[in-house]
């Protein structure tokens, strides 16, 4: 079973898109918000996501977390 967990931003211009969605995950990973989900002990997958907005214009970083092997996937980014 799988989590998600979502860190959402909002920046002014659209070319910080990119950079703002990375740092949003980043803030996932760094401040270890999947340990929360260690008390579940079916959930063996996390997926991580910072979303970020500006005006219209919505870009998203992701990756996962593997809870049972502690290890963090690659990082993608959504279309724009």
């Amino acid at each position: 079973m799988r989590a998600i967990l979502l860190e959402f931003k909002q920046v002014r211009k659209e070319e910080e898109l990119e950079n703002a969605s990375k740092l949003a995950l980043d803030q996932i990973q760094d401040q270890a918000y999947h340990t929360e989900i260690l008390h579940y002990p079916h959930v063996k997958e996390v997926i991580a996501c910072g979303i970020v907005f500006s005006g219209k214009s919505v870009l998203a970083a992701y990756s996962t977390y593997d809870l049972v092997y502690k290890k963090y996937g690659d990082v993608r980014l959504t279309n724009r």
